[in-house]
């Protein structure tokens, strides 16, 4: 069907070499030679690179971080939703760890039933409860995944 192709033990800097060609060193000759003939012009353009940078880091309005408030009715509000929306979260996790504990039991049970040679009734009937409950656990609700 389908053949593994075997790599050879090359690095993947050298892989990169041979793609790039001499790119690389020939970037970094010519980086080198403008900045041995342009010393200083390179340097005043760090320098005011940095000083604009630094300006616009001030001169920015600060309008874009989302709006705060002084009232405390409204900032208690906003903690007791925060609050809510997180103890749903932890109660939603207990729950999935109740039900993974339970399927793990049944898990246990159903194969402690199967190592047995002779079934009898009872074991089959245990058996099909639990593929049901099993189905039932299975069985995804589209309102509660988030993803």
């Amino acid at each position: 069907m389908f053949r593994k192709t075997p790599s050879s033990d090359k690095r993947p800097s050298g892989v990169l070499r041979n793609e790039l060609g001499n790119l690389p060193i020939k970037a970094k000759n010519r980086l080198v030679l403008l900045l041995k003939t342009y010393p200083r012009q390179c340097f005043a353009g760090m320098l005011i690179s940095l000083m604009l940078s630094a300006m616009l880091a001030f001169v920015i309005p600060v309008n874009l971080r989302t709006e705060q408030t002084n009232n405390p009715r409204q900032l208690m509000n906003e903690i007791r939703n925060l609050g809510s929306g997180m103890t749903d979260e932890v109660r939603s996790l207990f729950k999935i760890q109740d039900k993974l504990k339970r399927m793990a039991k049944l898990k246990k049970d159903v194969e402690s039933i199967v190592d047995k040679d002779p079934l009898d009734a009872g074991d089959s009937l245990f058996l099909e409860n639990a593929l049901r409950q099993l189905e039932n656990y299975n069985h995804l609700n589209p309102a509660d995944d988030e993803d």
